[in-house]
């Protein structure tokens, strides 16, 4: 971290050098080949007290200080090596190259899920925002009014993508931007994060975008977080989370050393950041989860907390802190995770006409954990606009280096009021991420220029197809990285009961909401859980084991586990057994009771990998963490849910409700299997429950391919000929046109995740 900081000073010391007079260094080696750390010092020194940069060269110079004259020499060597090579191939940009080591060094980055935005997703967040601002770019007085704030700003990609986009709106007029400069970085770009040194690259890669023009003190802040001393107290802070209460922020610090100075002088009052009072907030705030209960940190209470070596104590504190400031009606969700609460931080702060920009991850659009966040956006915004991209591999499905899950863009502006009617909600799914902030402004222009009467169309470069959009008169859904959107007609169509193929005119067909006719089972947690309340009892009142014996003997038998191999057949034995706890006989004995049965639904459906969406076990049992129970409220009602499950339409209705954030995979929380269509076996006559129970004697022993090889998978094509034609009566003329939306399924990225088996 340290040597990041300084080989930031190290480039920005050559960018700058014969301005002001700074000497290169170069200047400082003696006829030896030694740099002279002293004087280095005091150059660096002169620079931020008498010119600018503070940022950029009072941090490196305290580094640089604790080092060492010899190891100093050797550091300094190395660097201004590094510098000359990096010049050479045009690879100096300090935003790229100084926030990607920054991030890639952070200790604590698994607590604190900071992730470095890339430079072109963060000019194209920005291209799609600023437009959207009530400003006359020829006025310097109307742009430098502007308040532009990133709450969770890391090294500053987003606030610096958003500063060049104002710059160049100005300069587009025939302004001189440089004269902006100064303003601008004093009073109108606003950032705070919890990390020092991030909070020091973004006032650095602010200043290089006029190096030789000076300002004062930034709006860049260095928030507290966890337990800190004060005068008054010891205090539980969560910085940026402060701000859905707080508005004067730089009250909260005993010394001004937590802002970012420009130069010397400038003032030292307190930094209002007043609720309602920006025009633009744009983030890629953090994502950890403040709930524990799938383990995913080990023996870490609080994982959202746990950055900088925060105490359990601590963090349980910090966790309610969060609670009490969070509403029925706000944002925040410990499923979710923080980016959440950062909604919340961005509704308090921005203004009516304001503006909100967003980088988080694909599992908002869908998400259950994600419910309140899409309610405020709904109530509190208006013209939503969501940007995915359309492709297989978890790295190009991110705007953000390194995440390894997929992201969307979110762009909404802020209603004068809550709104009395659903917003419409528009969906941009790229076929790749952009290339080039060039590249980033070209698509932001062919998204401005969609005819806002058009439901849904192509963009396209020349003869390229760059994404697919459409806009939902309904408020959110599922169209979150989808190539073809005719196959979202499908299932749009299924939810009022119809049926609408390609090439093909709507017909009605028997579609319910599985909920409807039965109730979906327990969550793993709820099963098998090592969490105990303060009383000592159990959260869950089993233990789950493998069968280490004949099934036929398993008082608790549980399908618990994936295995892709022995799930090629509707009928899907046990692989678990529950051991009732200590104490837990009678809670394990109603447990079962209520919630034992036969049918399954796959929760976590590897598309590419697992056949079936629905299973049954040959003797009842407990559905477990990959397989949750369903059950019918009438027992004959099974059979035929489980059929129409897997079939193509089948299928497509589990990928369409489930989270699709890594290619290949379609997550259903167990909340929202209730969500899934599938056909109402409640108006079947007599001889259509015989008929069901037929079908499944003729297909419950053949073999079913993965899920995304559906459209040459004999069986399953059979299936749905057999399901919608001899058990729904639908006519044979709907074949052709399921074919063709087969094999559209099954060329979707997210569907066969980049494996040799998709479509050619």
């Amino acid at each position: 971290m340290a040597m990041a900081i300084l080989a930031n000073a190290v480039l920005f010391h050559d960018t700058i050098s014969n301005v002001h007079c700074v000497l290169r260094l170069s200047d400082f080696r003696n006829e030896l080949g030694y740099y002279d750390q002293s004087k280095i010092l005091n150059e660096w020194k002169r620079i931020y007290t008498e010119i600018n940069y503070w940022p950029i060269f009072h941090i490196a110079g305290q580094i640089l200080d604790s080092l060492r004259p010899n190891i100093a020499n050797r550091v300094i060597c190395s660097l201004v090596e590094s510098a000359r090579k990096l010049r050479g191939i045009g690879a100096t940009s300090q935003h790229d190259l100084s926030g990607r080591m920054l991030q890639r060094l952070i200790a604590d980055r698994k607590f604190l899920a900071t992730y470095y935005t890339l430079p072109s997703s963060a000019s194209l967040l920005a291209e799609l925002a600023i437009p959207r601002l009530n400003v006359d770019w020829s006025k310097p007085k109307e742009i430098t009014r502007l308040q532009i704030g990133d709450f969770a700003c890391g090294t500053g990609a987003l606030l610096n993508a958003a500063y060049s986009s104002v710059l160049a709106r100005y300069r587009r007029t025939g302004g001189d931007d440089s004269k902006l400069h100064a303003p601008l970085i004093e009073r109108a770009l606003v950032g705070t994060d919890i990390m020092p040194a991030a909070t020091h690259l973004t006032a650095s890669i602010l200043s290089s975008a006029h190096p030789a023009e000076p300002f004062l003190n930034t709006r860049i802040i260095t928030l507290p977080y966890g337990k800190n001393k004060n005068a008054g107290g010891d205090t539980i802070d969560l910085g940026a989370l402060d701000l859905i209460k707080e508005e004067n922020v730089f009250s909260l610090f005993e010394t001004s050393q937590d802002r970012v100075k420009g130069g010397a002088g400038g003032d030292s009052d307190n930094i209002h950041i007043p609720h309602k009072s920006f025009d633009l907030v744009i983030m890629n705030p953090p994502f950890t989860r403040a709930t524990n209960h799938a383990g995913e940190r080990e023996g870490v209470p609080i994982p959202s907390f746990a950055g900088f070596g925060t105490s359990d104590s601590d963090q349980y504190e910090m966790a309610g802190k969060l609670r009490s400031i969070t509403t029925g009606r706000s944002a925040g969700n410990g499923n979710a995770g923080l980016a959440s609460n950062f909604i919340d931080v961005a509704t308090a702060k921005i203004k009516e006409g304001g503006v909100l920009a967003l980088v988080i991850p694909a599992t908002f659009a869908t998400g259950k954990s994600w419910d309140k966040a899409r309610n405020v956006l709904e109530r509190m915004y208006r013209d939503i606009m969501v940007v995915s991209i359309a492709v297989q591999g978890l790295t190009d499905q991110a705007f953000s280096a390194d995440t390894g899950m997929g992201e969307v863009l979110v762009i909404a502006t802020r209603s004068l009021g809550d709104n009395e009617a659903t917003p419409t909600v528009t969906y941009i799914n790229l076929n790749r991420r952009p290339r080039s902030i060039v590249e980033s402004g070209v698509v932001a222009r062919l998204v401005k220029g969609i005819d806002a009467e058009d439901a849904n169309g192509v963009l396209q470069l020349g003869m390229d197809n760059v994404a697919q959009y459409v806009r939902s008169y309904s408020g959110f859904g599922n169209f979150v990285g989808i190539r073809d959107f005719e196959i979202t007609q499908t299932l749009i169509e299924m939810q009022k009961g119809q049926l609408t193929l390609p090439r093909m005119q709507t017909m009605e067909a028997p579609f319910v909401r599985i909920g409807d006719i039965g109730e979906r089972g327990l969550g793993s947690w709820d099963i098998n859980d090592n969490r105990t309340n303060k009383k000592g009892i159990p959260h869950a009142p089993f233990k789950v084991r493998a069968i280490s014996t004949a099934l036929q003997s398993v008082s608790f038998p549980m399908l618990w586990n994936h295995n892709h191999a022995r799930e090629k057949r509707l009928i899907v034995e046990p692989d678990s057994e529950g051991v009732p706890l200590k104490g837990q006989r009678d809670r394990s004995k109603s447990l079962w009771d209520r919630h034992a049965g036969k049918l399954c639904i796959n929760q976590d459906f590897r598309l590419n990998s697992h056949p079936l969406v629905a299973c049954c076990t040959s003797v009842k049992a407990i559905g477990g963490r990959a397989w949750p129970g369903f059950r019918c409220y009438n027992k004959n009602h099974e059979v035929a849910i489980l059929l129409f499950a897997n079939t193509t339409l089948g299928l497509i209705a589990h990928w369409w409700l489930g989270s699709r954030q890594q290619s290949g995979r379609s997550c259903v929380s167990v909340s929202k299997i209730s969500e899934m269509m599938t056909i109402d076996p409640r108006e079947f006559t007599a001889k259509q429950f015989v008929k069901a129970d037929e079908i499944f004697n003729r297909f419950k022993t053949r073999e079913f391919l993965p899920a995304n090889e559906a459209y040459r998978d004999d069986v399953r094509i059979k299936l749905d000929e057999t399901v919608l034609l001899d058990l729904l009566g639908l006519d044979k003329n709907i074949l052709e046109s399921l074919e063709l939306l087969r094999y559209k399924w099954c060329r979707e990225p997210s569907v066969h995740g980049g494996k040799s088996t998709r479509p050619i």
